[in-house]
């Protein structure tokens, strides 16, 4: 060997040593910056680093209920006499983007003293259908993401959002939703899913996680073990998913399997009963039945199989505690200790705080937990093993360190300018139409050729989008003013034989959550009824049809008497016209854009994420495929 080339290897050698002593020397700084938080604690704000908290609403000298919309001297005195882990918002808090700005730095400035870390500043901004901001982007949702082939499109949908919330102030999201919706009537997932194929929820919520954190947000995938086969809405009842833990990684755990390898930072736990994995029974104190633990307060679920089995080391947090499944059932001081004894890292308790007894339900909590690990009933070791999670993770984030508030003015003065702009709903746009999925075209009705068009829209913001939509095609000239579009909304349909008697094609808007929209007999049957009879008398006047599904795209099986279908998978309608509002506003593109594109020689590029299975005569969905999952006509 040359001379020189020894040199070169002892130099290299010699660097990597180097990095390898910086590197030791680095984590051993962090680590001991961890600990010494940790340490500085006392037993009441150990407790308190656990919890997510909201402040939702206030009441006034009149007793009246307000939103919070801004610091107020309770919550200031609440932040500085608690030490809170994170505050989550809602939709009440977040009507307009200069508040959220204010109301956010102030949270944080208020919350992050006496070497207090920042708090978690968490919202539930999926896109789509679960979103809080009025005035941000909406973007189309997951399983209109789903029906975009390309994945880069998700990572792109997940990056806006990021970049939003970024700019707001936030830091937490509780996304991208990792649950496979393999079930037509679940009541509660539905398009919040990417697909009923493990794989592809499995690249999308990857995709989903890599765009939050390129804008330098935290994600949360959501709701472990899974959440996607139920029927029960776990905010209004406990569902229970019959399933072994062998039929769950061949299904359910699949994304979240993925997402552990890809980097997971946080996982939200699901509020249901899984009785062939955990057997362990509580008595409920509403009903005195025996429930199965929820995987919430499941130590099977979250340290066995989660932390052991899985292999993940990031944080687990619960969903509400608040909410029915869980609270209908125990105590929530119980459910509390219960979900730390499981495996929980943090717990969610966002209690309106409404009145008096509802501020003290958080105290209450914090109370019987201090007094459990004073007691021995949970050691504080079990703590102090989750405020190193959390400590970790806020530390990952710059937020162990004193919140510097600056350039608040600026920055309110500056945020219309990015959050909702014009530029932002560009990108939803296309995304919109990217996602819009042909499913049937008989006889060639699309596009639409006639002048003589009227369309009938369940409600009164849907009916706003279609005339939006035909605001936009008149603007940009696919069609002229001598063609007659004409909007209706179904309760103000009389006569429906005079309805139709002067129109060529006739558009009807059909929005799916569960079965019961599809059902006559249903509590909602009065639209389905409404629907069919306008079906049938077109037919009759020979009429040519088209149906767009705006949520789940299964009830395209129910409508197969429409000439032509279209899916889009969000109904989200529109209160006011964006021009005339004047401030940045959220609304939903997909049923804009799917009307849009019924005039539009376009080709249709969205491919159906979910299978769309036949009905029966009972409106139930039996085991025979009518429209395969990545099916998609172009014209």
């Amino acid at each position: 060997m040359k001379k020189s080339n020894k040199i070169i290897i002892s130099i290299l050698v010699i660097l990597l040593m180097i990095c390898s002593l910086s590197f030791l020397y680095v984590r051993d700084t962090r680590k001991k910056q961890i600990d010494h938080l940790i340490e500085s604690l006392s037993i009441e704000e150990k407790i308190e680093q656990l919890l997510i908290v909201s402040y939702r609403y206030y009441r006034d000298e009149n007793s009246d209920r307000n939103f919070v919309k801004e610091i107020n001297d309770d919550i200031i005195a609440d932040l500085k006499k608690h030490a809170y882990g994170g505050v989550i918002l809602f939709g009440a808090n977040c009507e307009v983007n200069e508040k959220i700005v204010s109301l956010i730095a102030d949270l944080q400035k208020y919350a992050s003293v006496d070497e207090r870390p920042q708090l978690f500043m968490a919202v539930d901004q999926e896109g789509g259908n679960v979103t809080r901001l009025e005035q941000a982007t909406m973007m189309i949702g997951n399983m209109a993401l789903g029906a975009i082939d390309e994945v880069r499109y998700t990572e792109e949908s997940g990056k806006l959002i990021g970049k939003e919330l970024k700019a707001l102030g936030f830091n937490l999201d509780f996304a991208p939703d990792a649950d496979i919706n393999d079930e037509p009537n679940n009541p509660i997932i539905g398009i919040r899913s990417f697909s009923d194929d493990p794989e592809m929820v499995s690249d999308r919520i990857k995709a989903f996680r890599k765009g939050l954190n390129e804008s330098d947000i935290i994600s949360c995938y959501k709701h472990f073990p899974g959440h996607g086969n139920t029927d029960t809405d776990s905010h209004t009842g406990l569902p229970l998913v019959d399933r072994s833990y062998e039929e769950l990684k061949e299904n359910e755990l699949i994304p979240f399997m993925e997402g552990i390898n890809d980097g997971a930072e946080m996982i939200m736990t699901a509020h249901i009963q899984f009785p062939q994995i955990e057997t362990e029974t509580y008595t409920s104190k509403t009903t005195g039945e025996k429930v199965y633990l929820p995987a919430t307060l499941s130590k099977t679920i979250l340290t066995d199989i989660l932390r052991g089995d899985l292999g993940y080391e990031g944080v687990i947090i619960t969903d509400a505690l608040n909410m029915d499944a869980i609270a209908k059932h125990f105590k929530l001081e119980n459910a509390a200790r219960m979900a730390i004894e499981a495996g929980a890292d943090m717990l969610m308790l966002p209690i309106p705080g409404n009145n008096p007894e509802e501020d003290e339900i958080v105290n209450d909590v914090i109370r019987y937990l201090v007094k459990c690990v004073k007691d021995g009933e949970i050691s504080e070791e079990r703590i102090n093993e989750s405020l190193q999670r959390i400590y970790k993770l806020k530390q990952k984030y710059g937020m162990l360190k004193t919140y510097e508030d600056k350039d608040r003015e600026e920055r309110v003065t500056k945020i219309n300018d990015f959050v909702g702009s014009r530029e932002n709903h560009d990108l939803e746009r296309q995304l919109a139409e990217r996602c819009i999925t042909l499913l049937k075209n008989d006889r060639n009705v699309l596009p639409i050729k006639s002048n003589k068009v009227i369309a009938v829209a369940p409600g009164r913001s849907t009916a706003r989008s279609l005339k939006y939509a035909v605001r936009l095609l008149r603007r940009e000239l696919v069609i002229d003013y001598n063609t007659d579009v004409d909007v209706y909304v179904y309760t103000d349909i009389e006569d429906m034989e005079e309805l139709l008697k002067d129109y060529q094609h006739l558009i009807i808007v059909s929005n799916m959550y569960d079965l019961e929209d599809i059902d006559p007999y249903s509590p909602y049957g009065e639209y389905v009824q409404v629907t069919d009879k306008l079906l049938a008398e077109a037919f009759h006047k020979d009429i040519d049809t088209t149906l767009i599904s705006t949520g789940l795209p299964y009830d395209s099986a129910r409508y197969q008497k429409a000439d032509s279908i279209i899916a889009t998978y969000m109904g989200r309608g529109m209160f006011e016209f964006p021009e005339e509002n004047g401030v940045n506003m959220e609304y939903g593109p997909n049923l804009v854009y799917g009307m849009y594109k019924l005039f539009s020689d376009e080709p249709y590029k969205g491919r159906l994420p979910v299978n769309v299975f036949y009905l029966n005569k009972d409106h139930r969905f039996i085991d025979r495929i009518l429209y395969e999952r990545g099916y998609g006509l172009t014209k």
